[in-house]
């Protein structure tokens, strides 16, 4: 193989010189095939490498004991059952952040709504992390209600100071 190679090379050598003397088109493209075979190999001597790579993991797993083989095999049927039963969720309060943003000011956000659903969230996420499924779902509910009340006094509040100069305008 290396032997073809040089032999390759030696003739690339010496067509690419004897383009820039004759500037014959027929011999270019004997280069271009030429550096299109060398890509070739060295993509085949990258393969080969991998390979040679994969061959000896493999080599190693199997002079592992019985044992340590079988332990291998259950961490990883152990982590495949872990990935199907994986279930990724939005945290609650995700939507109605986004929704909040879009519909009031930065201030109202950031003063009245931002600091119900960070508490709403973090009392959820321990609940969470004590095994306390039932109380997580009693903490989004809460929340959930809580950020309804403050959305429905907010926008009558806001309503109120929009109609109150109305008002006097017509007195």
């Amino acid at each position: 193989m290396r032997e073809r190679n040089d032999r390759r090379l030696s003739r690339m050598d010496d067509l690419s010189q004897k383009e820039i003397v004759d500037g014959d088109v027929s011999e270019s493209r004997d280069v271009l095939s030429l550096i299109a075979d060398l890509l070739w190999i060295t993509l085949f001597s990258v393969a080969a490498g991998v390979a040679a790579f994969f061959m000896m993991v493999v080599a190693v797993v199997l002079s592992l004991p019985p044992a340590a083989i079988r332990f291998l095999i259950d961490v990883i049927e152990a982590i495949r059952e872990a990935r199907k039963s994986l279930v990724i969720t939005y945290s609650p309060g995700w939507t109605l952040t986004r929704w909040i943003d879009f519909l009031f000011s930065k201030k109202s956000v950031d003063q009245i709504f931002q600091p119900i659903i960070a508490d709403m969230q973090l009392e959820y996420f321990d609940a969470l992390s004590e095994d306390r499924m039932w109380k997580a779902r009693w903490v989004a509910a809460r929340g959930y209600g809580t950020f309804w009340y403050a959305l429905v006094l907010h926008t009558l509040g806001s309503l109120a100071r929009l109609a109150i100069p109305t008002l006097k305008f017509f007195k």
